[in-house]
């Protein structure tokens, strides 16, 4: 288990570093990269929490050290749903989806105005 927290630890700050790329360029390809990196990390961070949920079941003494790494790892995996999430909205936002406001064009446009 802490071999997987391990992992998804260094995944998912790669997956903020990328976020925060996006946020500075803030472009619908920037965008498809950190989302993609980001479920990555939440794949990677769910299989780490299954095999808490697997030491629970199994029951037996754990250390406060394993019980707070479990912990760790419960709270990564809700916050890197909500980052999830969030960038998922902003690729079906029309405010913030793919060309940032370019889907109507019309709206720019001002036909007969000198």
């Amino acid at each position: 288990m802490l071999i997987f927290a391990l992992i998804a630890g260094v995944i998912g700050a790669c997956s903020v570093l990328d976020g925060v790329v996006h946020y500075l360029s803030w472009r619908s390809d920037s965008l498809a990269a950190a989302a993609s990196l980001a479920i990555i990390s939440w794949a990677v961070t769910a299989l780490a929490f299954g095999l808490v949920c697997k030491e629970i079941i199994l029951g037996g003494h754990r250390g406060k050290r394993l019980q707070t790494l479990e912990a760790f790892i419960t709270i990564s995996l809700a916050s890197q749903l909500l980052y999830v999430v969030l960038l998922h909205v902003g690729m079906f936002n029309s405010r913030y989806g793919p060309g940032y406001g370019s889907g109507q064009p019309w709206r720019h446009c001002h036909y007969g105005s000198p």
